[in-house]
C-alpha cells in the first residue's frame, strides 16, 4: 500500500524543508542552492590497508574530539579499544554527497536519527556526541581521506587549506528553515594535518593502482576531471573493513 495523498504532500513539504535549512555556519548556503553538476551522490570508495595501526588512529580520533568538546562546550567520549591491533583488508563505503560550493569541497551524510521532540535536542553539541556515541566522527574521517585523495589526483592544483570544505552531518528530524543556531546541522573543519596523518595511517598512496577510480555518474564539476589511477570513488551510505 502506498502512501495516500495527504501524507505525501507532508512528505514533500518536509523534504523541503531539509533543502531549505542554511548549512550552518553559512546562513547563505543551503542544499537547495546546489546544482546538479555540483554534487557527487552516493560515492562507493575503497582503499587497501597496508599495515595500518588502530592506535595512532585511535590517538587522532581521541584529539579531534577534544577539540571539538573545547570549540562545544561537549564532552570528549573514550574511543573504543580494538581487539585487532592492525587493520588489513580493504576499506569500503558510500558516501551519501560530496558537493562543491565556491570552490570548496565537502562532504555530507544524513542522519533521521530521532533525537528528542524539541529543537535544544538537535543543537550542535548534542549532535557532536551523538556522532561520537555511534563512532559517526570515525566514519567521516575516512571520508574525508576518500576525497582528499580524490581531490589530489582530479583537481589540478589542489591545496587542502583552499579547497577542502569539511564535513556535514545532517540531522533531517532537527532541520528547518527558520532555524538560526545550527540545530540539525553538524559541521566540522578537518585540519590538514589530519588528512595527513591518514594518509599515513592508512598507507599514504593515493596512485596506486589498486585505488583506481570509476565514476558511475556523469558529473560536471570541476573535481570530475579525470587522471590515470585514480583513488576510487563511485555512487550509497555504509562503510566496513572487508
Amino acid at each position: 500500500m502506498g502512501l495516500t495523498k495527504k501524507t505525501r504532500l507532508a512528505l514533500y513539504e518536509w523534504l523541503d524543508e531539509v533543502l531549505c535549512t542554511p548549512l550552518f555556519p553559512n546562513m547563505a548556503m543551503s542544499l537547495s542552492d546546489l546544482s546538479l553538476s555540483q554534487t557527487l551522490r552516493e560515492a562507493e570508495f575503497y582503499f587497501p590497508l597496508k599495515q595500518s595501526k588502530w592506535a595512532p588512529l585511535r590517538d587522532l580520533l581521541m584529539e579531534h574530539r577534544a577539540r571539538l568538546a573545547q570549540t562545544l562546550g561537549s564532552q570528549a567520549q573514550e574511543a573504543p579499544d580494538l581487539m585487532m591491533q592492525e587493520l588489513e583488508g580493504m576499506m569500503h563505503g558510500f558516501i551519501d554527497l560530496i558537493f562543491e560550493y565556491e570552490g570548496k569541497f565537502y562532504v555530507a551524510d544524513y542522519k533521521s536519527t530521532w533525537l528528542g521532540d524539541s529543537m535544544t535536542s538537535y543543537q550542535c553539541a548534542m549532535l557532536c556526541e551523538n556522532n561520537q556515541h555511534h563512532l559517526y566522527d570515525l566514519q567521516y574521517l575516512i571520508y574525508c581521506l576518500a576525497l582528499h585523495r580524490y581531490l589530489k589526483n582530479t583537481l589540478k592544483d589542489y591545496e587542502p587549506h583552499r579547497h577542502f570544505g569539511g564535513v556535514y552531518y545532517l540531522y533531517l528530524r532537527g532541520m528547518h528553515p527558520d532555524n538560526t543556531q545550527g540545530e540539525g546541522v553538524f559541521y566540522t573543519e578537518i585540519e590538514m594535518s589530519y588528512l595527513q596523518r591518514l594518509d599515513n595511517i592508512f598507507g599514504a598512496n593515493g596512485n596506486n593502482p589498486a585505488d583506481s577510480m570509476n565514476e558511475q555518474n556523469d558529473v560536471h564539476s570541476e573535481a570530475s576531471q579525470k587522471t590515470p589511477n585514480q583513488q576510487q570513488l563511485s555512487f550509497g551510505d555504509d562503510w566496513e573493513l572487508e
